[in-house]
């Protein structure tokens, strides 16, 4: 019987198709590495260097070329508003309303408590059975009378 070939795997000793590999240096070359580095870094300082430059120079190029403020301008300077100004103060007046606020809100709670302290709940369409069966209560001097429910 003859032998086939067909690929590498099928040959009984090892055959290496690169003959380069042999000679080949598997270790990183740390100096090449580094001269890149050095190379990349120093490249982008330069580039850095150029565009700061160009900033710098068309800054220049700008405020030569920029127009001197007319005389007519300074010449009719405007007078302040008349009396009264609306906010001469935004600052204090900010304050001033955030505090008033917070007076509001603090009062919120006082109204909750008023509430919660005559019992009053939420009312209900038709009425409540307890409050059909209990005639309304007479308020007390010096107390407002409970609104009335809806039937």
């Amino acid at each position: 019987m003859s032998r086939l070939d067909i690929g590498p795997h099928t040959h009984d000793e090892e055959v290496d198709l690169h003959p380069a590999s042999q000679t080949f240096d598997r270790e990183v070359n740390l100096k090449a590495v580094a001269w890149t580095i050095g190379i990349l870094v120093g490249v982008a300082l330069v580039v850095h260097f150029v565009v700061y430059g160009l900033i710098l120079g068309f800054n220049r190029f700008d405020d030569k070329r920029e127009p001197r403020p007319s005389p007519v301008a300074a010449a009719n300077e405007q007078p302040e508003p008349p009396l009264p100004r609306l906010q001469t103060t935004p600052e204090v007046d900010l304050k001033t309303f955030r505090e008033e606020e917070d007076r509001l809100l603090g009062g919120i709670d006082q109204a909750m408590a008023e509430i919660a302290r005559r019992g009053l709940g939420p009312e209900v369409v038709g009425g409540t059975p307890q409050a059909q069966a209990v005639p309304p209560a007479q308020p007390q001097a010096g107390q407002t009378s409970p609104p009335q429910e809806r039937r």
